[in-house]
């Protein structure tokens, strides 16, 4: 098997995008692809508990998963705000998993945007949730896909 580097490029117009990349099927990297979205300054565990605070969400910690148990069934549940509360007072196993923030909090959707490349690239919640994952949100929620 023959491995090629990926390209790297800051950013790239969407013509310059289809012609050396899209038509040729030649895949890159674009590293600045998120612009500059209001999420970069709000996006905070303040910000997350004041437009999400009152969602019940689901909590899962590190006890082996049982069948009798129940497929996917959290093992606790509390509102994002006290959540929040807890993840900022001292540390906890309790992670959130399978839980879209967008879905249940869709104002957040407001913070963030796609560049015109001329093809539909990701589904929102995706995107966000790769956002997050870049920007370190995820050490508090870990977004499901």
């Amino acid at each position: 098997m023959k491995l090629v580097e990926i390209p790297r490029v800051k950013s790239i117009s969407k013509e310059d995008f289809v012609q050396h990349y899209l038509k040729p099927q030649i895949p890159v990297i674009i590293e600045e692809f998120d612009g500059n979205w209001p999420a970069h300054s709000k996006w905070s565990l303040d910000y997350i508990k004041e437009m999400a605070g009152d969602k019940i969400v689901p909590l899962y910690d590190d006890r082996p998963v049982h069948h009798d148990d129940g497929f996917n069934e959290p093992h606790a549940e509390m509102k994002m705000s006290d959540y929040i509360d807890l993840l900022k007072s001292e540390p906890t196993k309790f992670r959130i998993f399978l839980w879209n923030v967008l879905k249940e909090a869709p104002k957040l959707q407001n913070d963030f945007g796609y560049p015109d490349f001329g093809i539909r690239l990701f589904r929102r919640n995706q995107f966000a949730c790769v956002y997050a994952l870049r920007h370190r949100l995820c050490e508090y929620f870990p977004f499901s896909f």
